[in-house]
């Protein structure tokens, strides 16, 4: 509805913004409807949302103020029986006097009685709540139970793989005993019985070797030797041959020897390596041994420890068992307590969601605030912008208002010396009648003719210059346009301001409106259908005296000098209207100014109070 308003701008009295208004109405005016609409949609359903959280408050209160009754109650009924009890001990006071009284001595009694059934009772509810504590320590999960549970379940892997052990142990224990008795080392007795053999033949063979050695020596001599008789004894002839045939035996003996020792020390070097394995082994055996009896002393404490922890644990069951029976006393009231805590956890979670909500409702809350924080930034800029220019243009106006007090100090002069002049022209048309007024001071008329082309072009300047400045007026009128689009799409509840905004304006250039201020979006809608046909009213009349004006003006210009100081009055006019819808814009843009600033502030506090209600239902 604002744009209906800036889309007639003449109602301010500038003649120059009155171009293709009639064009861009009918889309300005179903954009802003849509514009309008969603705005009210939102709004609308803010408010139904804002009403249904006031409503869960306004419960969440009623359940408040009906525990606080309840616990108001419970007080009083405390305090009931703090003065029932006082009674009872007034009245146990005055039995214990020596008066002789049947009723107070009953009296006493049931006081006596009634002591002891509170304190019975008082201690039961102690030995409950002790029940209860130990009934939640036992459902706990007690470490100390399930690591003596864990030791006795290692302990029993422990004994079952120890007995095993124990068992390997004593087989290998009767293996070590077989290989160390001297029936089981036969092999060894018959591998060193060979060695031994094997070392008589080798010594037999070297000594062998060593005749035959000789022998070969023995026999060379004798070959060497010349023969110095030329007759050979028979008998040292067949002396001779045994001894080749022995030291032909001898070599194979000893090539056969060699082979033997050979073999020999093979054997030898297996039977010393068989004999290093057995050693090893035996070795290996003994340290097995000593482990294995190792082994089977922890066995041994670790079983003690076991029989230990048994007992430990006898007595852990027998607590167990006690615990378990008062649990089964104490069942009846866990099952109560069970139900109470189903009811609170339903209640605990229908919190959560109606907390969960609320939070949503004020992040989407403080994101709204973020945008609005963003249009008030845009806001605050298009506003310097506008001051800007507003400052730029009053600075022309007063330059243009000296300029315009010159001219007319220039146009007096010039009246008085157009006066002078005519005054000698008709002395002179009465002095000479002959001579033609054209030939008379010919020369002033020239410079009073140029005069006027300057003083015709100056005006024609001005002329200018008041284009140029409709021309920023509108720029600024846009501007101001803009500034109210975000401003309207900031809130809906400033419309009874705007309109008193328009109103005011609209009085001031004498438009008759109707006095009824709106206050709601409707009404603001209905209000605002009237202004159009108010201001094409006064468009009309305005045109046609701006046709006038620019008739009076084409005729000023032709015509003489008499008619510029209804030019320059004029002039004077536009920027007197110039400068005072300048001020009703500046006054408008205070006014949304401080209209955007109220409805920040209650929209802050709104957010605020949303926050505290969420912090207080969480």
């Amino acid at each position: 509805m604002y744009q209906k308003f800036l889309r007639y701008p003449d109602s301010f009295g500038f003649p120059f913004c009155q171009l293709n208004t009639n064009v861009q109405e009918p889309e300005a005016t179903a954009e802003d409807g849509n514009a309008t609409k969603n705005l009210q949609n939102k709004l609308r359903d803010n408010e139904k949302k804002i009403q249904n959280k006031d409503s869960e408050i306004t419960k969440l209160k009623a359940e408040l103020t009906k525990a606080q009754k309840e616990v108001t109650e419970h007080q009083s009924k405390s305090v009931s029986f703090a003065q029932q009890l006082k009674i009872t001990q007034e009245a146990l006071h005055d039995a214990c006097q020596p008066k002789s009284n049947p009723e107070l001595e009953k009296l006493g009694k049931e006081n006596f009685d009634l002591k002891a059934r509170l304190q019975a009772a008082t201690e039961h509810a102690k030995q409950v709540e002790t029940l209860k504590a130990q009934l939640t320590d036992a459902n706990k999960p007690n470490p100390e139970l399930e690591k003596l549970r864990k030791e006795q379940f290692d302990l029993k892997a422990r004994l079952q793989a120890a007995s095993e052990h124990a068992k390997q142990v004593e087989t290998l224990k009767s293996q070590l005993a077989e290989a160390r008795q001297p029936k089981s080392n036969e092999e060894l007795e018959k591998l060193r019985k060979e060695h031994f053999d094997l070392k008589a033949r080798l010594q037999a063979a070297t000594e062998h070797a060593k005749q035959a050695e000789t022998l070969k020596a023995q026999l060379d001599e004798l070959k060497r030797a010349p023969p110095s008789q030329p007759t050979v004894d028979p008998a040292l002839q067949q002396r001779i041959d045994e001894l080749e045939e022995q030291c032909s035996n001898a070599d194979k003996s000893l090539s056969e020897a060699n082979q033997l020792v050979q073999t020999l020390q093979d054997q030898n070097k297996h039977l010393h390596d068989r004999e290093q394995q057995i050693s090893s082994e035996l070795d290996a055996l003994n340290r097995e041994v000593d482990q294995l009896q190792n082994i089977r002393l922890e066995k041994e404490n670790i079983a003690q420890q076991a029989s230990d922890n048994t007992e430990e644990l006898n007595k852990m069951k027998k607590e167990i068992d006690d615990l378990e029976k008062k649990n089964e006393s104490c069942n009846g009231s866990i099952v109560k307590l069970n139900v109470e805590l189903k009811k609170t956890y339903g209640e605990t979670i229908e919190h959560k969601k109606e907390r969960d909500e609320m939070k949503k409702m004020v992040e989407t809350l403080i994101a709204e605030k973020e945008e609005l924080n963003k249009l008030v930034d845009v806001n605050e800029k298009k506003i310097a912008d506008f001051t800007e220019y507003y400052n730029e243009t009053s600075s022309k106006i007063r330059e243009l208002q000296n300029t315009m007090h010159s001219m007319e100090l220039e146009k007096n002069d010039l009246k008085k010396q157009l006066s002078e002049e005519r005054a000698r022209v008709d002395e002179l048309e009465q002095s000479i009648p002959k001579q033609s007024s054209t030939e008379i001071d010919s020369s002033k008329v020239k410079e009073l003719e140029a005069q006027v082309e300057k003083l015709t072009q100056k005006k024609n300047e001005l002329y200018e210059l008041t284009m140029s400045l409709g021309e920023k007026v509108r720029t600024a009128e846009n501007q101001a346009e803009q500034v109210l689009k975000d401003y309207e799409k900031v809130s809906g509840e400033s419309f009874g301001r705007a309109a008193e905004v328009i109103a005011n304006s609209l009085k001031s250039l004498n438009v008759n409106v109707s006095e009824g201020i709106p206050k709601t979006h409707d009404e603001f809608n209905k209000w605002a259908e009237g202004l159009p046909a108010v201001l094409k009213k006064v468009t009309t009349v305005e045109k046609q005296a701006e046709v006038k004006n620019t008739v009076e003006k084409e005729v000023v210009v032709k015509s003489s000098t008499s008619r510029d100081n209804g030019e320059i009055k004029k002039l004077k006019e536009d920027v007197k209207r110039y400068e005072h819808s300048i001020d009703l814009l500046v006054n408008q843009l205070h006014d949304i100014e401080n209209a955007y600033a109220e409805r920040e502030a209650e929209l802050k506090a709104e957010i605020n109070a949303l926050e505290q209600a969420c912090y207080v239902f969480v």
